[in-house]
């Protein structure tokens, strides 16, 4: 799993670029994605991840000094993903060799994910929702998007 933080849109385009770049949240995502997929990899099957960007959910407005590191919650930032996927099946036969596209516009709308206190509970909701239509045990979600 790799993830290249210098490069990432959260980092660039953040109205808190200080803020965006504390803590080790893309190593967090990095390692969920990775456990996400484990869990559901059918046995003898290989997954090669690379995080290409990130863009967390909501951003940073600036309409009180007082309040510069408050992240803004709303329907037009949604968490969004870019990653590399390869497939390999247990003969060696690639089964998927392509970038991805996540994105949960949805992701203020329902229950709360993983408990409010997560930092990262609707980017990790986010990768679910794929994990779970990329890697379907009857596969039909990944072979109909082929």
């Amino acid at each position: 799993m790799h993830a290249r933080p210098l490069l990432l849109a959260e980092l660039r385009h953040s109205g808190n670029r200080w803020e965006s770049e504390r803590g080790d949240w893309v190593r967090q995502l990095a390692q969920y994605v990775q456990a996400s997929i484990a869990r559901v990899l059918p046995a003898g099957e290989r997954a090669d991840v690379t995080i290409l960007d990130i863009e967390r959910a909501g951003s940073y407005h600036y309409w009180s000094s007082q309040h510069d590191d408050v992240r803004v919650m709303r329907d037009i930032d949604a968490p969004r993903m870019r990653l590399h996927l390869r497939r390999v099946a247990a003969d060696g036969r690639v089964l998927d060799d392509r970038e991805h596209a996540l994105i949960d516009f949805a992701y203020l709308m329902g229950p709360q994910p993983l408990g409010t206190n997560d930092p990262l509970r609707y980017e990790k909701r986010m990768i679910d929702r794929w994990v779970r239509k990329e890697f379907n045990p009857r596969g039909t979600a990944a072979q109909a998007s082929r």
